[in-house]
């Protein structure tokens, strides 16, 4: 295959492809290590549970709205489930509360 002319210059294609990651790679690199922040602020929004909001009160409805649909799915499979109970058990489990 005959070298492409570019700028005045003839550059083959064998060229082109080493030329091109040699170029791609530092930058890439480079913006890898700068991305570090943006990967330790993934998942941290206003709803998350690191938002400073770890009271009782929030922790137990986490937990009751995780075992309510628990219970509803059992509900419809025909099983019976004591919503009230699993909440407490997995509070106790989760933290150490007694209810």
């Amino acid at each position: 295959m005959a070298p492409i002319a570019f700028l005045g210059t003839s550059v083959a294609s064998g060229s082109v492809l080493i030329a091109i990651p040699l170029v791609v790679l530092p930058i890439a690199a480079i913006s890898f290590a700068r991305s570090g922040q943006a990967w330790r602020s993934i998942g941290g929004g206003a709803s998350s549970s690191s938002a400073g909001d770890d009271s009782r009160a929030t922790k137990e409805a986490e937990v009751r709205q995780m075992v309510e649909a628990k219970a509803y799915r059992r509900a419809r499979r025909g099983e019976s489930f004591d919503v009230d109970a699993e909440v407490q058990r997995r509070l106790a489990d989760l933290i150490g509360w007694d209810g």
